[in-house]
């Protein structure tokens, strides 16, 4: 998954918190799928740890075509933090 900081700003980190695949989705909680720092126009490419890409269920619905939804927890260059699913557009995480 290629994941894209396509704002004039850095992103000062991305993490994946549920990956869902599939009609019914079933999720996956990556651990440890941080980015760091991506600068403007940077690229982060994660790859699944071996343990979720030995997942029976998962190898069973990546080959029947279908495609993860990431739900993404960003921190902008402000410190601001958004969460994206999919491709909707982000929204502000909004402290309780």
């Amino acid at each position: 998954m290629t994941i894209t900081n396509h704002s004039g700003l850095p992103i000062l980190d991305v993490r994946i918190s549920r990956l869902d695949l599939g009609m019914t989705p079933r999720s996956w909680w990556p651990e440890q799928a941080m980015s760091g720092t991506l600068r403007a126009d940077d690229n982060w490419v994660w790859e699944a740890p071996q343990d979720m890409q030995s997942d029976l269920d998962m190898r069973t619905l990546l080959v029947s075509g279908w495609k993860p939804v990431a739900t993404l927890l960003i921190t902008d260059a402000s410190g601001v933090q958004w969460f994206r699913t999919g491709s909707r557009q982000p929204e502000r995480v909004v402290e309780q």
